[in-house]
């Protein structure tokens, strides 16, 4: 005898077809596990590259931007990791007379205390470093950035000035800085081995701007 199919009543078919939609579909999916090869063809990574002078320029681009009248006198520190390789050509910028000294923590780090050794350090053909800015007291802004070179155009209504004073990069010794007059250096360091598999360590720089009236 054929065995009658179950008959549900109303509320049992109604379950029955509640839990059908919340049931998960499962479908198949397909796991690739790349090799190294697989993973360097891609074209583009022959084509993206970041040279020693774009690197540079970052960098001296970084320290022209915190020029800024609210960092006189505070000890500016940026911090960059880089490839070792990157360290190596930094360093051969750094004039011979500077010697490499060494810290407890293992790091080493030269004291630059010229700023025109500065300057021929982080210069490059795309930005060169800014050592000095003059800034003005003009009305309803504050102190602002004034170039002596600008037409009367490009300087707007700010040929007339109540204060007027001269922002540098101070660097060894300092006699005309009205806020410290101290031998500040350029501290240029170096820890290495930051990741160790990949060569990258980090490069910190640490410097002070000074202001004179005029």
């Amino acid at each position: 005898e054929i065995p009658k199919p179950a008959v549900h009543s109303k509320k049992e078919r109604y379950l029955i077809k509640r839990c059908k939609k919340i049931a998960p579909k499962i479908y198949p999916i397909e796991i690739k596990v790349l090799n190294e090869q697989s993973l360097m063809s891609n074209p583009m990574d022959k084509v993206v590259s970041w040279m020693f002078s774009d690197w540079l320029s970052f960098v001296t681009e970084s320290i022209n931007k915190t020029m800024q009248f609210i960092n006189c006198g505070i000890v500016n520190t940026q911090v960059f990791y880089i490839p070792e390789d990157f360290f190596g050509a930094f360093c051969c910028r750094i004039p011979a007379g500077y010697q490499e000294q060494k810290t407890a923590m293992g790091s080493i780090f030269y004291s630059i205390m010229n700023v025109n050794h500065v300057k021929e350090i982080f210069d490059t053909p795309k930005v060169k470093l800014r050592i000095a800015k003059k800034f003005i007291l003009a009305d309803h802004k504050g102190y602002i950035e004034y170039d002596d070179n600008e037409s009367v155009e490009e300087r707007g209504n700010h040929t007339q000035y109540h204060s007027a004073f001269i922002f540098f990069l101070n660097v060894g010794q300092s006699t005309v800085d009205e806020s410290d007059n101290c031998n500040n250096a350029f501290i240029v360091e170096w820890l290495p081995n930051i990741c160790s598999t990949i060569h990258v360590g980090q490069l910190k720089v640490q410097y002070k701007y000074g202001r004179k009236s005029i």
